[in-house]
């Protein structure tokens, strides 16, 4: 165990994290909003806010939630998702001008966290081009569903190498992790002031 973890009190929190249950709503992750949580956000309007994925499927993957009420907003129901044309169109316009990106891919799936959130990921060209080359002839154009695993595959891949190699815990790689992710969180933050000084929210 790296030195000075174990009497971490946040390491200590999110090892508790780590061993409940992801789909009781008094563990959501995204009701709970803990400190690591907050660390990661960058964008918050209305019901609506958006934080960095950790850990993340690749560079620029980020989490758009509905806040979370007194009942966990697992429906689909119109209040639920009041607002979400605004916040995607926000999150994406911040990640446009942040990456440059060439796609900004968008996936929800919901299996283990029920609680609504949608996932977006901008990809770069060389990004894309790649993963191309990577599997042939055949993947000249579309299979973007591959696309999507093949890099949760390779995320999880090394973020177990990087434990053995570290001799972490998942509570310490998840506190290395937001340490790393801080930066680019607080740069996103600054880039949406940016947007909103020069020309506005993307949507009124």
């Amino acid at each position: 165990m790296r030195a000075g973890f174990a009497t971490d009190a946040r390491a200590q929190h999110y090892r508790t994290c780590d061993d409940s249950s992801m789909t009781d709503p008094k563990e959501c992750p995204f009701c709970r909003y803990d400190a690591d949580m907050r660390d990661r956000t960058f964008y918050e309007r209305l019901n609506w806010f958006a934080i960095l994925a950790d850990p993340p499927n690749m560079s620029g993957h980020v989490v758009l939630a509905v806040k979370g009420a007194e009942v966990c907003p697992r429906a689909l129901t119109a209040d639920v998702l009041r607002g979400l044309d605004v916040a995607l169109a926000d999150v994406m316009r911040i990640l446009q001008v942040h990456h440059h990106p060439k796609h900004i891919l968008l996936s929800s799936l919901r299996v283990q966290d029920p609680h609504f959130h949608v996932h977006l990921f901008p990809v770069s060209e060389d990004a894309e081009q790649r993963w191309r080359d990577s599997k042939g002839s055949e993947y000249e154009a579309g299979h973007f569903h591959e696309f999507l695993g093949d890099q949760e595959r390779a995320a999880f891949r090394d973020q177990a190498l990087e434990r053995l190699t570290n001799g972490w815990s998942t509570a310490e790689q998840r506190l290395e992790r937001t340490s790393r992710l801080t930066p680019h969180a607080a740069a996103l933050r600054h880039c949406w002031r940016q947007i909103n000084r020069q020309n506005g929210p993307a949507i009124s």
